[in-house]
Protein backbone atom coordinates (compact mmCIF):
# COMPACT_ATOMS: atom_id res chain seq x y z
CA UNK A 1 0.00 0.00 0.00
CA UNK A 2 1.65 3.23 -1.18
CA UNK A 3 2.39 6.33 0.84
CA UNK A 4 -0.03 8.46 -1.17
CA UNK A 5 -2.88 6.04 -0.47
CA UNK A 6 -2.09 6.15 3.25
CA UNK A 7 -2.06 9.94 3.04
CA UNK A 8 -5.48 9.82 1.37
CA UNK A 9 -6.91 7.61 4.11
CA UNK A 10 -5.81 10.09 6.74
CA UNK A 11 -7.88 12.84 5.08
CA UNK A 12 -11.07 10.91 5.81
CA UNK A 13 -12.49 11.77 2.37
CA UNK A 14 -15.50 9.60 1.50
CA UNK A 15 -15.54 8.52 -2.18
CA UNK A 16 -19.14 7.24 -2.03
CA UNK A 17 -20.53 10.24 -3.99
CA UNK A 18 -18.08 9.25 -6.74
CA UNK A 19 -19.40 5.69 -6.71
CA UNK A 20 -16.83 3.94 -4.49
CA UNK A 21 -17.82 2.76 -1.02
CA UNK A 22 -15.82 1.10 1.74
CA UNK A 23 -16.88 -2.24 3.24
CA UNK A 24 -15.69 -3.97 6.36
CA UNK A 25 -15.53 -7.36 4.68
CA UNK A 26 -13.01 -9.73 3.15
CA UNK A 27 -15.49 -10.82 0.46
CA UNK A 28 -13.95 -11.64 -2.91
CA UNK A 29 -15.24 -12.99 -6.22
CA UNK A 30 -14.00 -15.78 -8.47
CA UNK A 31 -12.22 -13.20 -10.61
CA UNK A 32 -10.67 -11.12 -7.81
CA UNK A 33 -6.92 -11.44 -8.41
CA UNK A 34 -4.84 -13.30 -5.84
CA UNK A 35 -3.14 -10.89 -3.47
CA UNK A 36 -5.75 -8.15 -4.01
CA UNK A 37 -6.29 -5.32 -1.51
CA UNK A 38 -9.77 -3.91 -2.08
CA UNK A 39 -10.04 -0.11 -2.28
CA UNK A 40 -13.82 0.03 -2.48
CA UNK A 41 -17.05 -1.31 -3.98
CA UNK A 42 -19.61 0.24 -6.31
CA UNK A 43 -22.58 -1.62 -4.85
CA UNK A 44 -23.54 -2.94 -8.31
CA UNK A 45 -22.82 -6.35 -9.89
CA UNK A 46 -19.94 -7.03 -7.50
CA UNK A 47 -17.73 -4.39 -9.15
CA UNK A 48 -14.79 -3.36 -6.98
CA UNK A 49 -11.43 -1.63 -7.25
CA UNK A 50 -8.19 -2.93 -5.81
CA UNK A 51 -4.43 -3.01 -5.68
CA UNK A 52 -2.76 -6.33 -6.55
CA UNK A 53 0.38 -7.59 -4.86
CA UNK A 54 3.32 -7.44 -7.23
CA UNK A 55 1.96 -4.51 -9.28
CA UNK A 56 2.89 -1.63 -7.01
CA UNK A 57 0.28 1.15 -6.79
CA UNK A 58 -1.52 0.21 -10.02
CA UNK A 59 -5.30 0.32 -9.58
CA UNK A 60 -7.49 -2.43 -11.09
CA UNK A 61 -11.23 -2.55 -11.78
CA UNK A 62 -12.81 -5.97 -11.16
CA UNK A 63 -16.17 -6.60 -12.89
CA UNK A 64 -17.46 -10.16 -12.30
CA UNK A 65 -20.41 -9.77 -14.68
CA UNK A 66 -18.11 -9.19 -17.66
CA UNK A 67 -17.17 -12.86 -17.58
CA UNK A 68 -14.43 -14.58 -19.52
CA UNK A 69 -11.12 -12.77 -19.69
CA UNK A 70 -12.69 -9.29 -19.43
CA UNK A 71 -13.29 -9.31 -15.68
CA UNK A 72 -10.17 -7.39 -14.67
CA UNK A 73 -8.63 -4.28 -16.23
CA UNK A 74 -5.98 -1.85 -14.99
CA UNK A 75 -7.34 1.71 -14.90
CA UNK A 76 -4.57 3.81 -13.31
CA UNK A 77 -0.84 3.57 -12.74
CA UNK A 78 -1.26 4.75 -9.15
CA UNK A 79 -3.91 5.89 -6.70
CA UNK A 80 -3.10 9.55 -7.28
CA UNK A 81 -3.99 9.20 -10.98
CA UNK A 82 -7.07 7.19 -10.03
CA UNK A 83 -8.36 10.12 -7.97
CA UNK A 84 -7.66 12.47 -10.87
CA UNK A 85 -9.73 10.19 -13.13
CA UNK A 86 -12.61 10.29 -10.64
CA UNK A 87 -12.41 14.09 -10.55
CA UNK A 88 -12.48 14.28 -14.36
CA UNK A 89 -15.32 11.79 -14.83
CA UNK A 90 -17.50 12.63 -11.85
CA UNK A 91 -17.94 8.95 -10.96
CA UNK A 92 -16.30 5.57 -11.41
CA UNK A 93 -18.77 4.24 -14.03
CA UNK A 94 -17.00 5.54 -17.12
CA UNK A 95 -13.61 4.46 -15.76
CA UNK A 96 -14.73 0.86 -15.28
CA UNK A 97 -16.32 0.60 -18.74
CA UNK A 98 -13.73 2.53 -20.76
CA UNK A 99 -11.94 -0.63 -21.96
CA UNK A 100 -14.83 -1.48 -24.31
CA UNK A 101 -15.61 2.04 -25.56
CA UNK A 102 -14.35 4.38 -28.23
CA UNK A 103 -13.52 7.97 -27.32
CA UNK A 104 -16.88 9.07 -28.75
CA UNK A 105 -18.78 6.60 -26.59
CA UNK A 106 -16.78 7.61 -23.53
CA UNK A 107 -17.44 11.32 -24.05
CA UNK A 108 -21.13 10.70 -24.79
CA UNK A 109 -21.51 8.77 -21.53
CA UNK A 110 -19.97 11.63 -19.55
CA UNK A 111 -22.27 14.13 -21.23
CA UNK A 112 -25.34 12.01 -20.52
CA UNK A 113 -24.27 11.40 -16.90
CA UNK A 114 -22.97 14.68 -15.44
CA UNK A 115 -21.55 14.63 -11.88
CA UNK A 116 -23.93 15.26 -9.00
CA UNK A 117 -23.51 18.22 -6.66
CA UNK A 118 -22.23 15.80 -4.00
CA UNK A 119 -19.64 14.42 -6.45
CA UNK A 120 -18.49 17.94 -7.31
CA UNK A 121 -18.08 18.69 -3.61
CA UNK A 122 -15.92 15.60 -3.08
CA UNK A 123 -13.78 16.47 -6.11
CA UNK A 124 -13.28 19.98 -4.71
CA UNK A 125 -12.26 18.46 -1.36
CA UNK A 126 -9.70 16.22 -3.08
CA UNK A 127 -8.28 19.21 -4.93
CA UNK A 128 -8.04 21.20 -1.69
CA UNK A 129 -6.56 18.56 0.62
CA UNK A 130 -4.37 16.64 -1.84
CA UNK A 131 -3.67 19.42 -4.34
CA UNK A 132 -4.75 17.37 -7.35
CA UNK A 133 -6.27 18.44 -10.66
CA UNK A 134 -8.68 16.45 -12.86
CA UNK A 135 -7.09 14.25 -15.53
CA UNK A 136 -6.99 16.29 -18.75
CA UNK A 137 -7.77 13.38 -21.09
CA UNK A 138 -9.13 10.46 -19.04
CA UNK A 139 -10.03 8.21 -21.99
CA UNK A 140 -6.58 8.46 -23.57
CA UNK A 141 -4.90 7.91 -20.20
CA UNK A 142 -6.87 4.73 -19.52
CA UNK A 143 -6.22 3.43 -23.05
CA UNK A 144 -2.47 3.95 -22.66
CA UNK A 145 -2.45 2.15 -19.31
CA UNK A 146 -4.34 -0.84 -20.71
CA UNK A 147 -2.43 -0.95 -23.99
CA UNK A 148 0.91 -1.23 -22.17
CA UNK A 149 -0.29 -3.86 -19.69
CA UNK A 150 0.43 -7.60 -19.96
CA UNK A 151 -2.85 -9.22 -18.93
CA UNK A 152 -1.25 -12.67 -18.73
CA UNK A 153 0.53 -11.58 -15.53
CA UNK A 154 -2.67 -11.22 -13.49
CA UNK A 155 -2.69 -13.98 -10.82
CA UNK A 156 -6.06 -15.73 -10.45
CA UNK A 157 -7.39 -18.41 -8.15
CA UNK A 158 -8.53 -21.81 -9.41
CA UNK A 159 -12.14 -20.58 -9.34
CA UNK A 160 -11.38 -18.19 -12.20
CA UNK A 161 -10.62 -21.14 -14.48
CA UNK A 162 -13.61 -23.18 -13.28
CA UNK A 163 -16.19 -23.54 -16.08
CA UNK A 164 -19.05 -23.46 -13.57
CA UNK A 165 -17.85 -20.24 -11.95
CA UNK A 166 -16.69 -18.55 -15.15
CA UNK A 167 -18.37 -20.26 -18.13
CA UNK A 168 -17.28 -17.51 -20.54
CA UNK A 169 -13.62 -17.99 -19.74
CA UNK A 170 -11.60 -18.79 -22.81
CA UNK A 171 -9.45 -21.93 -22.64
CA UNK A 172 -5.74 -21.58 -22.13
CA UNK A 173 -4.26 -19.97 -25.26
CA UNK A 174 -2.96 -22.36 -27.86
CA UNK A 175 0.70 -22.34 -28.72
CA UNK A 176 1.29 -20.16 -31.77
CA UNK A 177 2.14 -22.39 -34.71
CA UNK A 178 1.84 -21.68 -38.43
CA UNK A 179 1.61 -24.41 -41.08
CA UNK A 180 1.83 -24.21 -44.85
CA UNK A 181 -1.38 -26.21 -45.37
CA UNK A 182 -3.22 -24.47 -42.56
CA UNK A 183 -5.04 -21.21 -41.93
CA UNK A 184 -5.81 -18.94 -38.98
CA UNK A 185 -8.08 -21.58 -37.45
CA UNK A 186 -5.98 -24.73 -37.71
CA UNK A 187 -4.42 -27.15 -40.17
CA UNK A 188 -4.70 -30.66 -41.54
CA UNK A 189 -2.01 -33.20 -42.24
CA UNK A 190 1.22 -34.01 -40.49
CA UNK A 191 3.46 -31.29 -41.83
CA UNK A 192 5.79 -29.56 -39.40
CA UNK A 193 5.14 -26.02 -38.26
CA UNK A 194 7.04 -23.29 -40.06
CA UNK A 195 10.03 -21.43 -38.71
CA UNK A 196 8.98 -17.92 -37.75
CA UNK A 197 11.09 -15.13 -39.22
CA UNK A 198 10.29 -11.77 -37.64
CA UNK A 199 9.93 -9.01 -40.23
CA UNK A 200 8.03 -6.16 -38.58
CA UNK A 201 7.82 -4.19 -41.83
CA UNK A 202 5.41 -1.23 -41.81
CA UNK A 203 4.53 0.69 -44.97
CA UNK A 204 1.80 2.74 -46.63
CA UNK A 205 0.03 1.53 -49.75
CA UNK A 206 -3.14 2.75 -51.41
CA UNK A 207 -3.76 5.21 -48.60
CA UNK A 208 -3.61 2.53 -45.91
CA UNK A 209 -1.14 1.57 -43.20
CA UNK A 210 0.14 -1.98 -43.60
CA UNK A 211 2.23 -4.30 -41.46
CA UNK A 212 3.93 -7.56 -42.37
CA UNK A 213 4.83 -8.77 -38.87
CA UNK A 214 6.37 -12.12 -39.77
CA UNK A 215 6.85 -14.81 -42.40
CA UNK A 216 7.09 -18.56 -41.83
CA UNK A 217 9.50 -20.83 -43.67
CA UNK A 218 7.88 -24.25 -44.12
CA UNK A 219 8.94 -27.41 -45.93
CA UNK A 220 6.51 -26.76 -48.82
CA UNK A 221 6.79 -23.01 -49.04
CA UNK A 222 6.57 -19.62 -47.38
CA UNK A 223 3.64 -18.26 -45.37
CA UNK A 224 3.23 -14.47 -45.13
CA UNK A 225 0.91 -12.61 -42.76
CA UNK A 226 -0.49 -9.21 -43.77
CA UNK A 227 -2.20 -6.69 -41.46
CA UNK A 228 -3.96 -3.54 -42.69
CA UNK A 229 -5.17 -0.88 -40.26
CA UNK A 230 -8.51 0.95 -40.37
CA UNK A 231 -9.52 3.46 -37.72
CA UNK A 232 -12.44 2.72 -35.42
CA UNK A 233 -14.03 6.01 -36.49
CA UNK A 234 -13.97 4.95 -40.15
CA UNK A 235 -15.45 1.55 -39.33
CA UNK A 236 -18.18 3.12 -37.23
CA UNK A 237 -19.09 5.56 -40.01
CA UNK A 238 -19.35 2.65 -42.46
CA UNK A 239 -21.61 0.64 -40.15
CA UNK A 240 -23.85 3.62 -39.49
CA UNK A 241 -24.11 4.44 -43.20
CA UNK A 242 -25.37 0.96 -44.02
CA UNK A 243 -27.20 0.50 -40.71
CA UNK A 244 -25.32 -2.69 -39.94
CA UNK A 245 -25.70 -3.90 -36.37
CA UNK A 246 -24.67 -7.39 -35.29
CA UNK A 247 -26.90 -7.12 -32.22
CA UNK A 248 -30.03 -6.40 -34.23
CA UNK A 249 -32.56 -9.23 -34.26
CA UNK A 250 -33.64 -8.28 -37.76
CA UNK A 251 -31.31 -9.39 -40.54
CA UNK A 252 -31.17 -6.81 -43.30
CA UNK A 253 -31.48 -7.97 -46.88
CA UNK A 254 -29.28 -6.22 -49.42
CA UNK A 255 -29.61 -6.27 -53.18
CA UNK A 256 -26.69 -7.35 -55.33
CA UNK A 257 -25.88 -3.73 -56.13
CA UNK A 258 -26.06 -2.72 -52.47
CA UNK A 259 -23.73 -5.58 -51.59
CA UNK A 260 -21.25 -4.38 -54.21
CA UNK A 261 -21.36 -0.86 -52.77
CA UNK A 262 -20.94 -2.26 -49.26
CA UNK A 263 -17.86 -4.17 -50.37
CA UNK A 264 -16.45 -0.99 -51.90
CA UNK A 265 -17.16 1.06 -48.75
CA UNK A 266 -16.00 -1.49 -46.19
CA UNK A 267 -12.66 -0.24 -44.79
CA UNK A 268 -11.78 -3.80 -43.73
CA UNK A 269 -12.43 -5.29 -47.17
CA UNK A 270 -9.30 -5.31 -49.32
CA UNK A 271 -8.71 -8.28 -51.62
CA UNK A 272 -4.97 -8.55 -52.16
CA UNK A 273 -3.03 -10.63 -54.70
CA UNK A 274 0.59 -10.28 -53.56
CA UNK A 275 3.66 -11.57 -55.36
CA UNK A 276 6.58 -12.91 -53.31
CA UNK A 277 10.18 -13.13 -54.52
CA UNK A 278 12.81 -15.09 -52.56
CA UNK A 279 16.47 -14.86 -53.52
CA UNK A 280 15.49 -13.44 -56.91
CA UNK A 281 12.94 -16.17 -57.71
CA UNK A 282 9.20 -15.58 -57.85
CA UNK A 283 7.24 -18.06 -55.72
CA UNK A 284 4.04 -19.74 -56.85
CA UNK A 285 0.89 -18.61 -55.05
CA UNK A 286 -0.94 -21.50 -53.41
CA UNK A 287 -3.81 -20.46 -51.13
CA UNK A 288 -4.80 -18.03 -48.41
CA UNK A 289 -7.34 -16.99 -45.82
CA UNK A 290 -8.50 -13.84 -44.10
CA UNK A 291 -10.38 -12.44 -41.14
CA UNK A 292 -10.63 -9.12 -39.31
CA UNK A 293 -10.28 -7.45 -35.94
CA UNK A 294 -13.13 -5.00 -35.40
CA UNK A 295 -13.19 -3.06 -32.10
CA UNK A 296 -16.55 -1.51 -32.99
CA UNK A 297 -18.31 -4.88 -33.27
CA UNK A 298 -16.29 -6.90 -30.79
CA UNK A 299 -19.17 -9.34 -30.25
CA UNK A 300 -19.03 -10.33 -33.92
CA UNK A 301 -15.36 -11.31 -33.86
CA UNK A 302 -14.03 -14.80 -33.47
CA UNK A 303 -11.53 -15.70 -30.77
CA UNK A 304 -8.86 -16.19 -33.41
CA UNK A 305 -8.99 -12.53 -34.42
CA UNK A 306 -8.22 -11.50 -30.85
CA UNK A 307 -5.45 -14.08 -30.68
CA UNK A 308 -3.81 -12.73 -33.83
CA UNK A 309 -4.06 -9.15 -32.60
CA UNK A 310 -2.54 -10.16 -29.28
CA UNK A 311 0.30 -12.16 -30.81
CA UNK A 312 1.34 -9.40 -33.18
CA UNK A 313 0.67 -6.70 -30.55
CA UNK A 314 -1.66 -4.77 -32.84
CA UNK A 315 -3.32 -1.62 -31.52
CA UNK A 316 -6.77 -2.82 -30.43
CA UNK A 317 -8.21 0.68 -30.59
CA UNK A 318 -8.08 0.29 -34.38
CA UNK A 319 -9.57 -2.24 -36.75
CA UNK A 320 -7.38 -4.64 -38.73
CA UNK A 321 -7.79 -6.64 -41.91
CA UNK A 322 -5.83 -9.86 -41.33
CA UNK A 323 -4.70 -11.95 -44.30
CA UNK A 324 -2.48 -15.02 -44.60
CA UNK A 325 -1.05 -16.17 -47.93
CA UNK A 326 0.96 -19.32 -48.72
CA UNK A 327 3.49 -19.55 -51.56
CA UNK A 328 5.17 -22.71 -52.88
CA UNK A 329 8.93 -22.97 -53.23
CA UNK A 330 10.20 -23.16 -56.81
CA UNK A 331 13.34 -24.99 -55.71
CA UNK A 332 13.58 -28.70 -54.91
CA UNK A 333 14.50 -27.90 -51.31
CA UNK A 334 13.61 -25.21 -48.85
CA UNK A 335 16.09 -22.40 -49.45
CA UNK A 336 17.92 -20.29 -46.93
CA UNK A 337 16.23 -16.91 -47.28
CA UNK A 338 18.78 -14.20 -48.03
CA UNK A 339 16.56 -11.76 -49.90
CA UNK A 340 12.80 -11.40 -49.64
CA UNK A 341 10.42 -8.92 -51.23
CA UNK A 342 6.66 -8.63 -51.61
CA UNK A 343 4.88 -6.83 -54.44
CA UNK A 344 1.51 -5.62 -53.22
CA UNK A 345 -1.31 -5.97 -55.74
CA UNK A 346 -5.06 -5.69 -55.34
CA UNK A 347 -7.63 -7.64 -57.30
CA UNK A 348 -9.84 -5.56 -59.62
CA UNK A 349 -13.06 -4.39 -58.02
CA UNK A 350 -16.55 -4.21 -59.49
CA UNK A 351 -18.45 -0.92 -59.53
CA UNK A 352 -22.22 -0.98 -60.15
CA UNK A 353 -23.34 1.13 -63.10
CA UNK A 354 -26.58 2.35 -64.70
CA UNK A 355 -29.58 0.27 -65.77
CA UNK A 356 -31.08 0.05 -69.25
CA UNK A 357 -33.71 -1.86 -71.22
CA UNK A 358 -33.01 -3.26 -74.69
CA UNK A 359 -35.79 -5.16 -76.47
CA UNK A 360 -34.80 -4.97 -80.13
CA UNK A 361 -31.72 -5.15 -82.36
CA UNK A 362 -30.37 -1.68 -83.00
CA UNK A 363 -31.36 -0.31 -79.59
CA UNK A 364 -28.58 1.80 -78.10
CA UNK A 365 -27.58 2.93 -74.63
CA UNK A 366 -24.97 5.62 -73.95
CA UNK A 367 -23.05 5.60 -70.68
CA UNK A 368 -20.03 7.18 -69.00
CA UNK A 369 -17.32 4.70 -68.04
CA UNK A 370 -15.49 5.57 -64.78
CA UNK A 371 -12.55 3.38 -65.82
CA UNK A 372 -11.80 4.98 -69.21
CA UNK A 373 -13.20 8.39 -68.37
CA UNK A 374 -15.00 8.40 -71.72
CA UNK A 375 -18.54 8.13 -73.03
CA UNK A 376 -19.40 4.86 -74.77
CA UNK A 377 -22.41 3.47 -76.61
CA UNK A 378 -23.75 -0.06 -76.25
CA UNK A 379 -25.54 -1.22 -79.41
CA UNK A 380 -27.74 -4.31 -79.37
CA UNK A 381 -26.91 -6.77 -82.17
CA UNK A 382 -29.56 -9.34 -81.33
CA UNK A 383 -32.03 -10.23 -78.56
CA UNK A 384 -33.83 -13.54 -78.47
CA UNK A 385 -35.46 -16.00 -76.13
CA UNK A 386 -33.62 -19.23 -75.41
CA UNK A 387 -34.30 -22.34 -73.39
CA UNK A 388 -31.87 -24.44 -71.41
CA UNK A 389 -31.67 -28.08 -72.44
CA UNK A 390 -33.30 -30.47 -69.98
CA UNK A 391 -31.00 -33.36 -70.91
CA UNK A 392 -28.99 -33.06 -67.71
CA UNK A 393 -30.61 -34.12 -64.45
CA UNK A 394 -28.59 -32.08 -61.96
CA UNK A 395 -30.69 -32.90 -58.88
CA UNK A 396 -33.28 -35.68 -59.09
CA UNK A 397 -36.63 -34.63 -57.70
CA UNK A 398 -36.20 -30.94 -58.61
CA UNK A 399 -37.55 -28.91 -61.49
CA UNK A 400 -35.26 -26.19 -62.80
CA UNK A 401 -36.19 -22.99 -64.65
CA UNK A 402 -35.16 -23.01 -68.29
CA UNK A 403 -36.26 -19.78 -70.01
CA UNK A 404 -33.87 -16.88 -70.47
CA UNK A 405 -33.03 -14.03 -72.84
CA UNK A 406 -29.76 -13.87 -74.74
CA UNK A 407 -28.52 -10.46 -75.84
CA UNK A 408 -25.50 -9.85 -78.06
CA UNK A 409 -24.06 -6.35 -78.29
CA UNK A 410 -21.10 -4.17 -79.19
CA UNK A 411 -19.54 -1.24 -77.32
CA UNK A 412 -18.04 1.78 -79.07
CA UNK A 413 -15.53 3.36 -78.85
CA UNK A 414 -13.53 0.20 -78.21
CA UNK A 415 -13.09 -0.61 -74.54
CA UNK A 416 -10.55 -2.94 -72.86
CA UNK A 417 -11.70 -6.52 -72.39
CA UNK A 418 -13.64 -7.27 -69.17
CA UNK A 419 -13.88 -3.58 -68.30
CA UNK A 420 -17.67 -3.62 -68.68
CA UNK A 421 -20.01 -6.52 -67.95
CA UNK A 422 -23.78 -6.73 -68.41
CA UNK A 423 -26.02 -8.37 -65.81
CA UNK A 424 -29.71 -8.98 -65.31
CA UNK A 425 -31.11 -6.87 -62.46
CA UNK A 426 -33.08 -9.78 -61.03
CA UNK A 427 -32.06 -13.21 -59.81
CA UNK A 428 -33.01 -16.52 -61.35
CA UNK A 429 -36.05 -18.41 -60.12
CA UNK A 430 -35.30 -20.94 -57.42
CA UNK A 431 -35.47 -24.64 -58.32
CA UNK A 432 -38.63 -26.26 -57.00
CA UNK A 433 -39.26 -29.76 -55.77
CA UNK A 434 -41.41 -32.09 -57.84
CA UNK A 435 -44.11 -33.01 -55.33
CA UNK A 436 -44.66 -36.52 -56.72
CA UNK A 437 -41.01 -37.43 -56.11
CA UNK A 438 -40.23 -37.83 -52.39
CA UNK A 439 -36.71 -36.95 -51.26
CA UNK A 440 -34.31 -39.87 -50.98
CA UNK A 441 -32.91 -38.33 -47.81
CA UNK A 442 -35.21 -36.19 -45.62
CA UNK A 443 -32.16 -34.28 -44.37
CA UNK A 444 -30.75 -33.43 -47.78
CA UNK A 445 -30.02 -29.73 -48.40
CA UNK A 446 -32.65 -27.70 -50.20
CA UNK A 447 -31.78 -25.97 -53.47
CA UNK A 448 -31.97 -22.19 -53.22
CA UNK A 449 -30.45 -20.92 -56.47
CA UNK A 450 -30.43 -21.99 -60.07
CA UNK A 451 -27.44 -22.04 -62.34
CA UNK A 452 -27.08 -23.31 -65.88
CA UNK A 453 -23.77 -25.03 -66.43
CA UNK A 454 -21.94 -23.68 -69.44
CA UNK A 455 -24.36 -20.77 -69.86
CA UNK A 456 -24.88 -18.95 -66.60
CA UNK A 457 -22.15 -20.63 -64.62
CA UNK A 458 -22.76 -19.13 -61.16
CA UNK A 459 -24.93 -20.00 -58.21
CA UNK A 460 -25.06 -16.47 -56.83
CA UNK A 461 -27.48 -15.15 -59.40
CA UNK A 462 -27.28 -13.91 -62.98
CA UNK A 463 -23.87 -13.46 -64.51
CA UNK A 464 -22.61 -12.12 -67.80
CA UNK A 465 -20.63 -14.24 -70.26
CA UNK A 466 -18.52 -13.61 -73.32
CA UNK A 467 -19.43 -15.80 -76.27
CA UNK A 468 -16.74 -17.30 -78.47
CA UNK A 469 -17.15 -14.93 -81.40
CA UNK A 470 -14.43 -13.82 -83.80
CA UNK A 471 -12.05 -11.38 -82.15
CA UNK A 472 -12.48 -8.78 -84.89
CA UNK A 473 -16.26 -8.73 -84.41
CA UNK A 474 -16.03 -7.37 -80.87
CA UNK A 475 -19.47 -8.82 -80.22
CA UNK A 476 -20.23 -9.84 -76.68
CA UNK A 477 -23.23 -11.50 -75.11
CA UNK A 478 -25.09 -11.56 -71.83
CA UNK A 479 -27.65 -14.01 -70.48
CA UNK A 480 -30.57 -12.95 -68.35
CA UNK A 481 -31.71 -14.70 -65.22
CA UNK A 482 -33.38 -18.07 -65.79
CA UNK A 483 -37.15 -18.36 -65.21
CA UNK A 484 -39.87 -20.98 -65.34
CA UNK A 485 -41.93 -18.84 -67.71
CA UNK A 486 -40.64 -17.03 -70.82
CA UNK A 487 -39.75 -13.37 -70.35
CA UNK A 488 -39.94 -10.69 -73.04
CA UNK A 489 -38.46 -7.74 -71.21
CA UNK A 490 -35.25 -7.62 -69.19
CA UNK A 491 -33.80 -4.73 -67.22
CA UNK A 492 -30.04 -4.91 -67.53
CA UNK A 493 -27.35 -3.21 -65.50
CA UNK A 494 -23.72 -2.44 -66.22
CA UNK A 495 -20.84 -3.31 -63.94
CA UNK A 496 -17.42 -1.72 -64.36
CA UNK A 497 -14.24 -3.57 -63.51
CA UNK A 498 -11.59 -1.22 -62.13
CA UNK A 499 -7.95 -1.66 -61.15
CA UNK A 500 -8.02 0.05 -57.73
CA UNK A 501 -4.39 1.12 -57.37
CA UNK A 502 -0.82 0.77 -58.60
CA UNK A 503 1.31 -2.09 -57.31
CA UNK A 504 4.19 -1.49 -54.91
CA UNK A 505 7.23 -3.61 -54.06
CA UNK A 506 8.36 -3.78 -50.43
CA UNK A 507 11.77 -5.15 -49.44
CA UNK A 508 11.43 -7.33 -46.36
CA UNK A 509 14.84 -8.99 -45.97
CA UNK A 510 18.26 -8.58 -47.53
Amino acid sequence: MGKFYQRFLKTGIDLAPLGIMRRDTDEVYFCTPKGASVIGWTGCDGIHYCFVRGFGEKVFAVSPMNGGSDCVHPVAENFEDFLRLLMACGSESAIEQAWQWSREQFVAFLQENPPSDEAKAVSALIAEKLRLEPMSDPWDYIMQVQKAFDYTRIPYSEEYYDEDMNPDMMPEPKEWKVYFDGNFWGHSGRDKEGEEITVGKSFEWNGREWLIPAVYSCAKGLVVDFCMKASAEEIRAFLEKWRIDSQSEEERKFSQEEQMLIDLDNPLNVDISPEVVVNGQKLKGSHGCGTFYNPVMAQAMGDESVRIADYYQLDKNDGWMLARRSFEWVTSRKPAIKELSVTMRQYPRNIPGPHFVANNPGDTFTFDCPVTGKQHTLTVVDVRSEEVSSEHDFMPGYEFPSHYRLMSYTITPEIPDRTVNVFDCVQSDQPRRIESVPPENPYEPQATHCCVMGIIGGADGPVAITVGVPEEAKVQAACSAVHFEPVEKVEWRLTFREEPCAEMTVELLG
